[in-house]
């Protein structure tokens, strides 16, 4: 017996699928589709596909990237368009080359050896060689000048420590490096700078002692002959104490 096929009601979500399946398949230009997938060139206008909200934008996307890119459109352009989107592609780490160098003076002949060789321009003439000596130098001093040992947290006690041993013991690091100085003392210990300037009224210091006072700082200073603009204002005072021009 044979029964007759009887219409079966689907569910809200049973009908609109059966409605997207009746919807006709987007046209697919099957030459345009191969350069695509090869990683050929095709532009803006090539790219054609039927009215829908998402293939819309992956058209809008594909045409914006087209223009951008000289027209050259790749498989992964297109996938990111349908799925996120326009691509953001990472721009590459610039390569590194590790150069060591035994102290800084053999970087300075380095690179004036480099400036030597450099031609094709009249602004490559012979000073360039010293002054990108100087330049190189005075970065140097800078950065020399910045690196101190840490502060001793031991302070000078008045008619209980001898200011002379109390430096050698608890400035020590201090002086190997010849950065101690009277501005030091002064900012971190004053009994021991007050202690230091006494001392000196009758004595000198040890030989084997550098103790350098603000002017002579400046006078390592001046001798840079490259500066940043936030130490111009000490480079003009300390030049018209010495009764020089800036």
């Amino acid at each position: 017996m044979v029964y007759p096929m009887v219409k079966q009601k689907h569910g809200k979500g049973t009908e609109s699928r059966d409605k997207r399946d009746d919807a006709p398949l987007p046209k697919l230009d099957e030459d345009l589709l191969d350069r695509t997938l090869s990683g050929g060139r095709i532009g803006p206008a090539e790219v054609d596909i039927s009215s829908d909200p998402i293939l819309d934008r992956a058209k809008a996307a594909l045409s914006k990237k087209a223009q951008k890119t000289g027209a050259r459109l790749t498989l992964m352009d297109t996938h990111q368009a349908m799925m996120r989107g326009p691509v953001r592609r990472r721009k590459p780490e610039p390569k590194k080359t590790e150069m060591n160098f035994e102290n800084e003076n053999e970087f300075i002949d380095f690179m004036q050896e480099i400036a030597a060789n450099v031609g094709g321009n009249a602004l490559y003439d012979d000073s360039l060689v010293d002054e990108l000596g100087k330049f190189l130098k005075s970065h140097f001093n800078r950065a020399r000048a910045a690196e101190t040992p840490s502060v001793p947290t031991r302070k000078y006690q008045p008619r209980k420590d001898e200011i002379i041993p109390f430096l050698r013991e608890v400035w020590g690091e201090w002086l190997a490096d010849d950065k101690l100085t009277k501005q030091v003392l002064k900012d971190n210990d004053t009994p021991a700078y007050n202690a230091l300037s006494n001392w000196q009224r009758n004595n000198d210091l040890p030989d084997d002692m550098t103790i350098k006072s603000l002017a002579d700082l400046n006078d390592e200073f001046l001798e840079w002959g490259y500066y940043k603009r936030d130490e111009v204002h000490r480079v003009v005072g300390a030049l018209n104490r010495r009764g020089m021009k800036a």
